[in-house]
């Protein structure tokens, strides 16, 4: 076969020969990516179109895709300041926000440590505060977690309402026991007067509460928030535990007061829960989207390392197609 070959008549069909022998040997290494770049020698158009194919289209799906991963980076890092720029202010305002309910606290104290339950099948609401913005971790999904188990360890005790657009999903999980959703409070800061007009509505969607739990995050510092229910015993347990406020003087009747300080109570701690809230989703955000952007910028690393190899390939080739294409006209003159 090599005497055959050596002549010159009959050297094109050994390099034919050669390169059907070297196709058979990669696929033979089950090497995809390279058996793919490997054609027909004798027609130049067919190579060029080839090799552009492997190395092209992928070079530009690289360089769109690290476009997007840039994007993505800058926006998570601009979230990510906003939410460390807010978060002094907004935990000033918590801080604020603590003293309000002090004084109710005080008086019903004694009947939430160790009064006596009324008498009676009267439901107990379960208001479980959440953030109406999503991007900031596990703080809304471990509120709407606690809420669902505190459900189900016993069906058909609670009236479920929700502070805030992300504590909608219980309303489809308990369709029958959620009654009232409160939302678009993340636009600007909540006001007294607001939570005033929504335990209003909440009063008149369900009478003679037992009690109402307020369920929210409590805010410890910029990485530590605990989840925290706060009972507010209805009208009804006070009336029951009315020897216990021996100590205070009612100008009104005891009834009436006792319902404005109800109503009161109920006020004073979802202010104060919403407050506590948002420190915690902003200290929230600000680590997970501090954590997304060195992840994005890894990922933009490890996509410009591989583009640059793919660069670096296609040059590669091409300086040796040039190569070989000149040796081979200079052996053919």
């Amino acid at each position: 076969a090599a005497s055959y070959f050596a002549t010159e008549d009959n050297k094109e069909e050994g390099n034919i020969f050669i390169f059907n022998i070297t196709l058979q040997i990669i696929q033979k290494m089950n090497s995809s990516s390279a058996a793919r770049r490997v054609v027909n020698l004798t027609n130049p158009t067919v190579y060029g179109l080839t090799h552009q194919r492997a190395y092209g289209v992928n070079l530009k799906e690289l360089r769109q895709r690290i476009e997007s991963v840039s994007t993505i980076t800058k926006l998570t890092n601009t979230m990510q300041m906003v939410a460390s720029s807010r978060i002094k202010a907004a935990q000033r305002k918590a801080d604020q926000t603590k003293s309000f309910g002090m004084g109710a606290e005080k008086v019903l104290g004694p009947i939430i440590e160790g009064g006596k339950k009324s008498e009676g099948d009267d439901p107990v609401v379960l208001l479980a505060v959440t953030s109406d913005k999503g991007m900031c971790g596990s703080v809304n999904g471990q509120i709407v977690k606690n809420a669902r188990a505190l459900v189900r360890s016993e069906p058909g005790k609670y009236n479920l309402m929700s502070l805030g657009g992300k504590g909608t999903p219980l309303a489809s999980v308990f369709p029958a026991q959620f009654s009232m959703s409160l939302k678009d409070f993340g636009k600007r800061d909540l006001t007294f007067l607001e939570v005033g007009l929504a335990v209003d509505r909440m009063i008149k969607s369900t009478e003679n509460y037992a009690e109402v739990d307020v369920l929210y995050n409590k805010f410890k510092n910029a990485v530590t928030y605990v989840i925290t229910k706060e009972v507010i015993p209805g009208p009804k347990t006070m009336m029951a535990n009315i020897d216990k406020l021996s100590a205070f003087e009612f100008e009104e009747a005891e009834e009436t007061t006792l319902r404005d300080l109800f109503e009161f109570e109920i006020a004073s701690n979802i202010w104060i829960a919403y407050h506590q809230n948002k420190c915690s989703e902003l200290a929230a955000r600000m680590t997970s989207m501090d954590n997304a952007t060195k992840n994005a910028n890894q990922i933009s690393a490890a996509l410009a390392l591989d583009y640059n190899r793919g660069r670096q390939a296609a040059i590669t080739t091409e300086l040796i197609e040039i190569t070989s294409g000149a040796s081979a006209l200079a052996d053919s003159e």
